[in-house]
């Protein structure tokens, strides 16, 4: 298991580095979310939006990210 989470961790690094940062919607105002992933430097998180998840699935030829993780 550490060796497959060793494998893991470097193929994300890999994969970061083509996504594309974003911004939050809000569907209440009818705004989408845009890019790949959004940051919130007040909270110092980083949120991976759908057509994130989707593309990193791509690349990984997964169906679903976090059933495969």
């Amino acid at each position: 298991p550490a060796d497959q989470a060793t494998k893991w961790y470097g193929d994300f690094a890999k994969l970061v580095t083509r996504l594309t940062k974003g911004e939050a919607g809000n569907q209440l105002k009818g705004i989408e979310e845009t890019g790949d992933y959004e940051v919130d430097e007040k909270k110092r998180t980083v949120a991976i939006h759908e057509a994130g998840v989707a593309k990193v699935e791509d690349w990984l030829g997964i169906d679903n990210l976090y059933e495969s993780v």
